[in-house]
């Protein structure tokens, strides 16, 4: 967008230096920084920066361990748990890859996460931070990073999903149902949020 060729030079260093990804993606938090890679790609067609967000890809639809209801689990050491910040670390770079790629399943999971991730956190209009598989646990509190880690996630995954999808109206209806959270836990005298935004003060 800037036109500046030592900006993408920079981008394409640090793509190059990762063009492996990050270990075994055992985590959620390890599969987001393969975005830049499928940046790479859209700039210069070098199918390598292809190969790190295809492993995600693979990981996720193969071998990532889920909830029994098909959640995947924020870290795979931490069984049963689902986090709202989690689904911002694997679904736009998963989509963005798909769409890349023409991996049309990509849209299929990642709305069905949105929704199952959605299932579990819903607290009134807005999400608790995280979910324990088991005994139906919720954390105490929204977390305001994690609440819009979500909620970039499902504007992003939004982009990619024609509105004809099955799960395109359901999103839709989700993401307007936290609209109206955040917008009821603003704090009148800054306009901010407080970190835990349903325990003001």
């Amino acid at each position: 967008r800037t036109g500046d060729a030592a900006l993408l030079t920079e981008v394409r260093n640090w793509a190059d230096a990762h063009v492996n990804g990050v270990g075994s993606y055992a985590t959620l938090d390890m599969m987001q920084p393969t975005i830049v890679l499928n940046d790479m790609y859209r700039e210069t067609k070098d199918a390598k920066y292809g190969n790190a967000p295809r492993a995600v890809a693979n990981r996720l639809e193969a071998t990532y361990p889920k909830t029994s209801d098909g959640g995947f689990w924020h870290m795979s050491n931490l069984t049963g748990q689902l986090w709202g910040d989690g689904v911002f670390m694997d679904l736009p770079t998963y989509v963005a890859y798909g769409e890349l790629f023409a991996h049309s399943k990509s849209v299929d999971v990642a709305t069905d996460q949105l929704i199952i991730y959605d299932k579990h956190l819903v607290s009134g209009d807005l999400h608790k931070h995280n979910w324990t598989e088991g005994g139906d646990n919720q954390s105490c509190c929204v977390w305001c990073r994690a609440a819009g880690w979500y909620e970039m996630s499902i504007l992003l995954v939004l982009d990619q999903t024609p509105p004809t999808h099955p799960n395109y109206a359901a999103l839709v209806a989700i993401v307007q149902r936290l609209a109206k959270g955040v917008e009821a836990t603003q704090d009148q005298a800054t306009g901010r949020w407080w970190q835990v935004m349903d325990k003001p003060g």
